[in-house]
């Protein structure tokens, strides 16, 4: 559970660390450091292992049918925060940050566009065109790449979402041992889809960016 909800954060923090690289503000670029970027780690990394340090003691291991045993969390009112938890965190909240950030990255993206470079005594109208070409194409890499992990992730953590939705509402009812096993498997399906977006980040990054795809073969080219 605690890394269910740690990776998202850490997507957090590149997009937040984004947003500083791409400001137009020279003070605000400043603030994109690797010392920071060790602190907000290791920082969030320790908040969600106490977090989460709950569900240590709060799970069990129970018979939901007759040689049928799991180990889930406790029935009532824990099961139900989880629940809520999930939904809210997981399935709302951090989609939403997300895709601010990404709305945020992209018109950072859009004012460096906007601002061009006058030609110094030491460069040509020709030099100037070429790295304004250059730099709006980056940019561009960067608009797709940030749109594809936000909808992709928004895709993929949809299904565990909605199945923890259902299993609130349809909580108290009596339930057969095919439903549990259903249950059982849609939410094994739902958690397993969800890590998909952190799986296939680096592939999606090599379709859509040229330089990062020659970034890709000069590292293997050096080894």
């Amino acid at each position: 559970m605690v890394f269910d909800v740690l990776s998202p954060l850490y997507l957090i923090l590149a997009s937040i660390d984004r947003i500083y690289i791409t400001s137009l503000n020279a003070l605000t670029r400043q603030r994109s450091t690797p010392r920071l970027a060790y602190f907000c780690i290791i920082s969030t990394t320790l908040f969600c292992l106490l977090f989460h340090s709950h569900t240590l003691f709060l799970t069990e291991i129970f018979e939901a049918a007759p040689a049928y045993i799991i180990c889930y969390f406790q029935l009532d009112t824990y099961l139900t925060f989880i629940g809520y938890y999930l939904i809210l965190i997981r399935g709302i909240l951090i989609p939403l940050i997300l895709i601010i950030l990404a709305i945020w990255t992209v018109r950072n993206v859009q004012n460096i566009g906007r601002v061009i470079p006058l030609p110094t005594s030491g460069t040509n109208g020709n030099q100037v065109t070429g790295h304004i070409h250059s730099s709006k194409s980056k940019d561009r890499q960067l608009i797709r790449i940030l749109l594809c992990n936000v909808i992709i992730y928004i895709i993929f953590s949809t299904m565990i979402s909605v199945v923890l939705i259902v299993q609130q509402v349809r909580q108290s009812e009596n339930k057969s041992l095919a439903l549990v096993r259903l249950q059982s498997l849609l939410v094994s399906v739902g958690m397993f889809s969800a890590y998909i977006p952190f799986c296939i980040d680096c592939y999606i990054n090599l379709l859509i960016s040229k330089t990062f795809r020659n970034e890709m073969k000069k590292i293997f080219k050096n080894n």
